[in-house]
């Protein structure tokens, strides 16, 4: 199954575009060679590249097959892939390196999570359950055997979909600036989606954090709704860990909505009148309780029910897996009703989709706890 990203553009700006790119690439190649600079080789491999992308976004656009050939014909052929109009071409590893680099700034649960790469569809995974018991034994007494047992999560690729649309300002150097746009909004559809996916999702075999049945729960020390949270329950779920695991709970990372977190930040101590949160976040230092990091994310719950999940605590990278079956694919729409409701059969432009194979799986459940209301 595969993800899939849309986003909308016009022939006017692709032409555009590759004109650009096409001027681009002259400029800097010319400086070069008269100044044989490193800077200014790093700028004509940057318009080089740039040329290349949009030469093969206006490829797609056209269905312009031998065009495409030639710019991921290798690669496709190195992955023993070949490239179809159904399916979708296979895009050049230039873009679909600054679609993966940039998906890990918009999806917070990626940073922590284990990513591997997947080479089929359906990938198994070894997993350990339980360690190797050591204990003191007497002189000449016997030794009580164990072995460590494992588990076997298998990863299987999942569909979900986001839309957007690209803008029609195209500004000067637009060579760089619409891939730059088109791998940003690809990259941030995927990475929300998917986050959502991590979170939320029910799907047999990939069940999100909040929903999987194997998972250490907990609920309130007091009362029924979000607004009773304390810094006691947060301890509380670290004990819960505790007796799980000691050493995951000294590693686990905190996840809850902003409401949770707001909650948190404005509480006081009776005496002093002093806020209680240890540390103001920055866009380089996450907020932290006793030391661990705290996720903010839109995806989990805002508002308050009977029996909700809505905080995570766990060492995500010892129990999210998160499966990236590569490679990305980008095919194009030209007829019908795009996914922003527009009709292209009457529209100067296409629709272009990109598809991404992910898998998810929580290995070891046990060692992820939540955090409920009564």
């Amino acid at each position: 199954m595969e993800n899939q990203v849309k986003i909308s553009i016009t022939k006017e700006e692709l032409a555009d575009a590759v004109a650009k790119a096409v001027e681009g690439e002259r400029k800097y190649a010319k400086k070069f060679a008269f100044t044989g600079s490193a800077s200014d080789e790093k700028s004509a491999k940057k318009a080089e590249t740039a040329l290349k992308l949009v030469k093969f976004v206006n490829a797609v656009s056209r269905n312009d097959r031998n065009t495409i050939n030639e710019i991921v014909g290798d690669r496709a052929k190195a992955m023993n892939e070949t490239t179809s109009a159904d399916g979708g071409y296979l895009v050049p590893i230039e873009f679909e390196k600054g679609v993966m680099a940039m998906m890990s700034d918009y999806n917070e649960l990626r940073r922590y999570a284990r990513v591997v790469q997947m080479t089929s569809n359906v990938m198994k995974l070894n997993t350990l359950v339980s360690k190797v018991s050591v204990a003191k034994v007497g002189e000449l007494a016997a030794i009580t055997a164990s072995w460590p047992t494992y588990g076997e999560p298998v990863l299987t690729a999942e569909k979900y979909a986001g839309s957007t649309t690209l803008s029609s300002e195209i500004e000067e150097d637009a060579e760089t600036d619409v891939i730059a746009n088109l791998q940003m909004q690809f990259a941030e559809q995927f990475a929300y989606a998917e986050q959502n996916s991590l979170v939320n999702s029910s799907v047999a075999g990939s069940v999100g954090l909040l929903k999987h049945s194997g998972v250490t729960p907990i609920s309130l020390i007091t009362g029924t709704t979000f607004s009773k949270l304390t810094f006691d329950d947060l301890s509380a779920m670290q004990k819960a860990l505790f007796a799980v695991n000691k050493t995951e709970a000294q590693n686990g990372v905190f996840v809850m909505s902003f409401t949770a977190y707001d909650i948190l930040r404005t509480l006081k101590s009776s005496g002093s009148g002093d806020y209680l949160l240890p540390s103001v976040p920055t866009e380089d230092a996450p907020a932290r309780i006793w030391g661990r990091p705290v996720v903010v994310i839109n995806e989990m719950p805002t508002s308050t029910a009977t029996a909700t999940k809505f905080v995570v605590y766990g060492d995500l990278s010892k129990h999210l897996i998160i499966g990236d079956r590569r490679a990305l694919r980008m095919k194009i729409n030209t007829s019908g009703t795009s996914a922003e409701g527009i009709n292209l059969n009457s529209y100067d432009g296409s629709e272009l989709v990109l598809t991404k194979r992910t898998a998810q799986v929580i290995a070891n459940p046990t060692g992820i706890v939540t955090l409920a209301t009564n």
